[in-house]
């Protein structure tokens, strides 16, 4: 295996990016892998890796605007800091869209 080059992942709910890096790392024996963009642990989405000399890429993969999206359902509740969801009420939902309009 080639250890240049960027590994789309598809990240499931529940481990870290830093997770995800530690599984390619051992999964391919390439050792410089990176990521572009932390994901939260109870977030979903697409995480970029950078493996070999591609992490010099990150830099230029991050720096790109990003677009966060949600989905709000009202009635709903969760048990206490777990991802499993628990319906109390069928209530209206509302998705949101959101753009940063620049970097900080």
């Amino acid at each position: 295996m080639s250890d240049f080059g960027l590994l789309i992942v598809d990240k499931p709910v529940g481990p870290t990016s830093h997770q995800i890096v530690h599984i390619v790392r051992k999964g391919t024996g390439i050792r410089k892998v990176g990521h572009a963009g932390t994901l939260d642990p109870r977030a979903s989405g697409v995480l970029v890796l950078c493996l070999g000399a591609a992490t010099r890429l990150s830099e230029y993969l991050s720096s790109r605007d990003k677009r966060y999206q949600a989905l709000v359902r009202f009635g709903e509740a969760t048990n206490h800091l777990r991802l499993g969801w628990r319906r109390h009420t069928d209530g209206p939902e509302l998705r949101l869209l959101w753009t940063p309009s620049s970097r900080r």
